[in-house]
């Protein structure tokens, strides 16, 4: 994984092995200096919220009744980054689940937000993440607490906090 989470390339995939080449143990090369069955791949993605990753889940969910004079835009980001942070991959340990009530109360815990309905929040239970995997938001719908999508004025979500893959 890379510092900011973008897949490499397969040609970087290759020039990374062939540079760490000389950094492997005797066992790891045959006679002719070739590795022997090492492969680099780029880390495999948990979607929260889609656990099957076939892109059928809600992904983060919820309704959401904001404090007056609060931009929507502007919790929706801080809510993101906050987000990020609890997901942050630096820091994941393998195995770990995904605390539904721990969004939640990341959702609750920000500034502007006035109430959080937790019947309405998705994911609605805790989400094992596989071990050879890494948590990822690939969804993220905030609405109004009659169900309507609090629309973003920007046009769409900041790629610095939710890739696109």
């Amino acid at each position: 994984v890379t510092q900011n989470g973008i897949d490499l390339s397969q040609s970087e995939l290759d020039t990374l092995l062939e540079s760490t080449k000389s950094y492997f143990s005797l066992t790891d090369l045959n006679k002719f200096g070739d590795l022997i069955d090492i492969k680099l791949q780029n880390a495999g993605w948990y979607y929260v919220g889609d656990p099957l990753g076939n892109d059928s889940g809600t992904g983060i969910d919820f309704r959401v009744q904001l404090w007056d004079g609060f931009a929507p835009d502007d919790v929706r980001k801080q809510i993101q980054i906050n987000i990020s942070k609890y997901l942050d991959f630096r820091f994941w340990e393998y195995g770990d689940k995904i605390q539904w009530d721990d969004l939640l109360q990341i959702v609750k815990d920000t500034s502007g937000v006035r109430y959080v309905p937790d019947g309405f929040f998705n994911p609605g239970q805790d989400e094992l993440v596989p071990v050879n995997k890494l948590p990822r938001v690939k969804k993220f719908v905030m609405r109004d607490l009659n169900g309507n999508i609090i629309a973003d004025s920007n046009g769409v979500l900041s790629p610095v906090f939710y890739p696109s893959n």
